[in-house]
């Protein structure tokens, strides 16, 4: 934990069948064990990140940090509550998961189902719940809906500035994600992206190197640490990011740093934000 801000592992990685940067993930698999000796607070999973009979074993020895799974409501609308807990491996004290994400876009049908299946799990279990979200919008659609929600999931990154202070002050729990944008600004564009977008994401990927520059640190430590005193300032929760190396992480938690240039208004340059870039799904040729 870093400034009172949790730092949660994400395990999309883990796979090389999940997200934009799919070819660029390390196919072996993240220890566990490492993650919280480098001073992880929780890891993130979902069924499509590959959880393993393994990772239940050692978050069940670390149960006082945050472990959150991620469902995805519309596959399973014909599984009764029994058979969720069972395949989702919850359990009557929280063990081994203590928050369950709604792994679905939001639309009126993902929230029909929220209403059906996780809030009354939550009268089941001791279990925190919420939705992941993409953007504003499915922010106005939970308040309009009056969903309620323990845990919010939202990305943050140059081309995410969501707002979510409402949701604050009604004491739920925002983690922010794609922090690294899909550690995109890290590759050399090894996929199938077409021109025009990389010639976007190179402007952006420019801006940021010279804040870096600026802060005396590389790409990495300062998407990092700006995403610690972006939380701090929206009194966020946490932040869930994630890479296909350990060490690399564990530098950035080691040399954390506040930063000597932080009261710029184009906060992690949002001032170059890109609303095409905001979503991968665009990126491809």
């Amino acid at each position: 934990m870093i400034s009172n801000i949790e730092i949660i592992f994400g395990l999309a990685n883990r796979t090389k069948k999940y997200g934009i940067a799919n070819k660029l993930a390390d196919p072996e698999k993240i220890s566990l064990d490492k993650l919280f000796e480098i001073g992880i607070d929780g890891v993130d999973g979902a069924e499509n990140y590959g959880w393993h009979q393994k990772d239940l074993k050692i978050i069940s020895k670390n149960p006082e940090k945050s472990h959150f799974t991620k469902i995805e409501l519309i596959k399973n609308e014909n599984l009764n509550l029994e058979e969720i807990i069972k395949k989702y491996k919850l359990d009557k004290k929280c063990e081994f998961i203590n928050g369950v994400f709604m792994h679905d876009r939001v639309s009126t049908k993902s929230i029909y189902l929220y209403k059906k299946i996780l809030l009354p799990l939550k009268q089941l279990l001791p279990l925190k719940i919420g939705i992941s979200i993409y953007n504003q919008e499915d922010l106005k659609i939970i308040e309009d809906n009056n969903l309620a929600i323990d845990i919010l999931q939202l990305p943050m990154n140059i081309n995410c500035n969501i707002d979510a202070s409402s949701f604050v002050k009604k004491g739920c729990h925002v983690y922010a994600r794609s922090i690294f944008l899909q550690g995109i600004f890290f590759s050399n564009y090894n996929l199938d992206l077409n021109e025009q977008v990389k010639k976007r994401l190179d402007n952006q990927k420019n801006y940021l190197n010279k804040k870096a520059k600026l802060n005396n640190m590389d790409l990495g430590q300062y998407l990092f640490s700006e995403s610690i005193s972006l939380c701090k300032k929206k009194k966020y929760t946490g932040i869930v990011l994630n890479s296909s190396n350990i060490k690399r992480i564990g530098s950035y938690i080691h040399n954390h740093k506040s930063l000597i240039i932080n009261k710029h208004k184009d906060e992690l340059g949002y001032k170059m934000m890109d609303r095409y870039l905001a979503d991968p799904r665009l990126w491809k040729i």
